[in-house]
């Protein structure tokens, strides 16, 4: 009998440690604070709403689940993290489960991209097991996520699900951006790389047991040997083929960078040489003889548009800015115009933003004609506004990839205050625009060691950071999208 009282009492006392281990709240409390979430976000009290959402979080069960990712598409960054956080600490069988299921189904993106951001937040094997099953999503932006933090974790039990996705690509879109950040992460996590996903299987299937991923910079380039030929601009190698470029059009780009060493030009020498051609700017093709920034984007541009593979698409959009007198002379917002979208295209009779068309076209040959000739038409004037272009090119429809080019730190202005903008305030803007899309933006800035002049009387183009913050705003944009900052010499 004392040998049953015990093994009773034992019994009792790992149910008390299990459902300490596992809070869940009473239908009545899980609704009370359900409702207070609701009412806190209908009413814009976002913090409050946060607070709500991290208890939600505690139930770690299905129905917490569904309702956290039903509040993924609320614009609010602090309402979004809240959530994301609060999946990311659920760890009972019932809400992992449940995980899974959401991202093995069909469905919107938005609570899927909530569910691999908070997976992105743990490095244990259900994390891993979950971001390779949203690789296989259909929504390219999802794979991009998943993707994305697979490469960043290092996560090895998400590589069955990679290498999946690799041989529905190869059939699929080889030319395409996710097939290539797909061979990326498979070489950064493996540290081997390999041309066909037949290939990564027997490399893969008798290791995955024991396998530990590298660590440190790898430095082979994914893809095996057969490296395919891509285009480049200003030596970088473009990985899309559906691109939006964003050619910056300010005063400023009629300056003339001073000669680099090894460039030639000069009295007596030859003219300076803009490499272009295929990956890294490798083999002989034509070159730029002049300096003057908008000279140099506008044949690199026309460059690039020749060698655009027949399946690309992409559009072209060059921006500049203009300030609109409002409340006080300070910088306003034009009658009629939305607050929180993109400025119009025009402002107080001034074409700030020229659009070569406003949605992606495939590259035939009489679009890569007209798109040339919009390129070769373009003349430089005005301000910087960069991230109001860029909220029109995150808005370009099926587009995977920006490549923003500028010489001069963003002078956009916040509607709603009339103040200047800062690099932060601009870049988390952009983080929360492209927060469901998981656009790549590639950046390049032309150094700004060569010259700085402002595209308005009386502004810096180096914002408040000093000399060099144009480059460190254009790396953390790159940085912060998924994309790679090329300085321009």
């Amino acid at each position: 009998m004392r040998q049953i009282a015990l093994t009773a009492l034992l019994f009792t006392l790992v149910l008390s440690g299990l459902a300490e281990a596992r809070p869940n709240l009473s239908s009545s409390e899980f609704n009370t604070l359900k409702k207070a979430a609701q009412r806190a976000m209908k009413a814009g009290q976002f913090s409050a709403a946060g607070g709500k959402l991290r208890e939600l979080g505690k139930d770690d069960s299905k129905r917490a689940v569904d309702f956290l990712c039903s509040v993924a598409k609320i614009p609010d960054p602090e309402t979004y993290g809240a959530a994301m956080d609060a999946i990311s600490e659920m760890r009972s069988e019932e809400a992992e489960a449940h995980i899974l299921k959401r991202l093995g189904k069909s469905g919107k993106p938005a609570g899927k991209m909530l569910l691999v951001d908070a997976m992105a937040e743990r490095a244990d094997p259900f994390a891993g097991k979950a971001l390779g099953a949203a690789v296989m999503d259909k929504a390219p932006e999802v794979q991009r996520a998943a993707v994305s933090a697979i490469k960043r974790k290092k996560l090895k039990h998400a590589l069955d699900g990679l290498i999946e996705l690799l041989e529905r690509l190869e059939k699929k879109d080889p030319d395409g951006l996710n097939y290539t950040l797909v061979q990326e992460t498979l070489t950064a996590v493996t540290g081997e790389s390999f041309e066909k996903a037949e290939d990564w299987k027997n490399f893969w299937e008798p290791r995955k047991q024991q396998f530990r991923p590298v660590t440190g910079k790898v430095h082979k380039k994914p893809g095996g040997t057969m490296q395919r030929k891509r285009p480049s601009f200003f030596g970088s190698e473009i990985r899309s083929n559906r691109l939006v470029f964003v050619i910056d059009t300010s005063g400023s780009m009629q300056q003339a960078d001073p000669e680099r060493a090894g460039t030639g030009g000069g009295a007596g020498g030859r003219p300076p040489r803009t490499p272009t051609g295929g990956p890294g700017g490798a083999g002989a093709a034509p070159v730029s003889n002049s300096r003057v920034r908008i000279e140099r984007a506008k044949f690199q541009l026309v460059q690039v548009i020749k060698s655009l593979p027949k399946d690309a698409h992409f559009t072209i959009l060059a921006y500049s800015g203009v300030l609109v007198a409002g409340p006080g002379g300070q910088a306003g917002l034009p009658k009629g115009a939305d607050p929180n979208g993109p400025l119009p295209p025009k402002l107080a009779g001034f074409e700030w933003l020229k659009q070569w068309k406003p949605k992606l076209m495939p590259a035939s040959k009489g679009n890569k004609e007209s798109a040339m000739a919009f390129v070769k038409g373009l003349q430089a004037n005005g301000g910087t506004f960069t991230l109001n272009a860029l909220k029109h090119a995150i808005r370009v429809a099926d587009a995977d990839t920006i490549v923003v080019l500028s010489d001069g730190y963003p002078n956009d202005h916040n509607p709603k205050t009339n103040a200047s903008m800062g690099g932060e305030e601009i870049l988390k803007e952009v983080k929360a625009l492209n927060r469901m899309k998981r656009l790549v933006i590639d950046t390049f800035g032309f150094d700004p060691s060569a010259g700085a002049g402002g595209g308005l009387p009386g502004r810096s183009r180096q914002g408040g950071g000093g000399m060099g913050s144009l480059g460190k705003f254009m790396q953390d944009l790159a940085s912060q999208n998924g994309g790679r900052y090329t300085q321009i010499k």
